[in-house]
């Protein structure tokens, strides 16, 4: 077990990256290292509500960045977007489905279009379709 500082100045000119720091943090957490975060500079851009799931079931966690300022967005473990859904400000929350047939799956509703639910694929094979 490792103690480990995580310091970001990273803000709202690039909101996807204010919240690595985060996704890092909680990897490490979740490894079993003592973990503190230190802020710093305009990081009025975090407003994600990330899920870390292993979307390939390979053992490798990916992460799930919605509920932002900017799309829903797929990272793989290295943090390079594998996914970039369509722009549907302000913050569509959704939840994972693992659906018999059809696979893991983010359900998500829409702010501009309050009567649309979408049921985005995370398949490997078809990640993105609706």
């Amino acid at each position: 077990m490792a103690k480990l500082l995580f310091h970001s100045l990273v803000g709202s000119e690039n909101p996807t990256r204010a919240c690595f720091t985060f996704l890092q943090a909680v990897a490490n957490k979740e490894r079993g290292d003592e973990v503190e975060i230190a802020l710093g500079g305009p990081l009025t851009a975090v407003y994600f509500m990330p899920m870390i799931v292993d979307l390939a079931s390979d053992g490798t966690l990916e992460a799930i960045l919605q509920g932002g300022l900017l799309p829903m967005t797929v990272l793989n473990h290295g943090l390079e977007t594998l996914y970039e859904g369509e722009d549907d400000r302000p913050f569509p929350y959704g939840a994972l489905a693992d659906c018999p047939g059809v696979g893991k799956s983010l359900v998500e509703g829409s702010a501009t279009h309050p009567s649309r639910l979408k049921l985005i694929s995370l398949e490997a094979g078809t990640l993105g379709q609706t």
